[in-house]
C-alpha cells in the first residue's frame, strides 16, 4: 500500500521517496567518469576539485570517498539548516572540512555528505549539476521514470498523498530545492 492508512495501491505511475538509493546513482555516474579517463580511483579528488586539497584531504581519493573511508561523515562547522539547500555552501564546508580520521584508516558512513562528495566533483568533470548528470548519463539511456528533484510541476501529483501534501504544507520552501537538483529545470 502506497499511504499511511492501508487504502491505496500502489499504481504504475506511484511516486515514491527513494532517499539513499540516490548514492549508488551518484557513485555510477562518477565511475562512468572513470571509465571514460576523465579521473582515476586511486588519483587525488582535488586533480577535479582543486580546493578540495586542503585540511589534510590533498591525498584524499575517489576510492576513499566511494567506500566511505575518506573521514568525512559529517561537517563540524555549524551551518543554518538552510545550508543543506545551498550547493556551493556545502560544497565549499566539505572541501574546507578536515577528516574526522586518517583517510582511508576507518570508515564511516556518510548519509548526508555524500551527496557533495560525489556531486561536486561530477558537476566540475560534466559542467552540469548532478541531478542533470545522472539523468542525462543513467536514467535516459536507460529510459527512466527518475528524478532527483521536486520540480514545481511535480507538486500537484505529490498532493495527492496526504503525506506528501502534509510535508508540503510544513516545509514548502523547501520542496524544489533538491541537492542534487537542475535549478533551471
Amino acid at each position: 500500500m502506497r499511504d499511511k492508512d492501508n487504502q491505496a495501491v500502489w499504481e504504475q505511475d506511484t511516486l515514491v521517496n527513494v532517499f539513499s538509493c540516490t548514492k549508488p546513482l551518484g557513485a555510477v555516474a562518477l565511475l562512468q567518469q572513470v571509465a571514460a579517463g576523465k579521473l582515476e580511483l586511486d588519483a587525488p579528488l582535488a586533480a577535479v576539485w582543486p580546493e578540495f586539497a586542503q585540511a589534510g584531504k590533498e591525498a584524499v581519493t575517489l576510492r576513499q570517498i566511494l567506500s566511505h573511508r575518506s573521514g568525512l561523515s559529517a561537517v563540524s562547522k555549524t551551518l543554518p539548516p538552510e545550508a543543506l539547500f545551498d550547493w556551493d555552501t556545502m560544497s565549499a564546508a566539505l572541501a574546507a572540512q578536515e577528516p574526522w580520521w586518517t583517510p582511508g584508516d576507518e570508515h564511516g558512513y556518510a548519509p548526508v555528505t555524500y551527496a557533495w562528495l560525489l556531486g561536486e566533483p561530477l558537476r566540475r568533470l560534466t559542467g552540469q549539476r548532478p541531478g542533470q548528470a545522472i539523468a542525462n548519463s543513467i536514467c535516459e539511456p536507460l529510459a527512466w521514470t527518475f528524478s532527483l528533484a521536486c520540480l514545481i510541476r511535480t507538486w500537484s501529483a505529490l498532493l495527492r498523498y496526504p503525506a506528501c501534501a502534509t510535508s508540503m504544507a510544513m516545509r514548502a520552501h523547501a520542496v524544489c530545492l533538491a541537492l542534487w537538483a537542475n535549478p533551471t529545470a
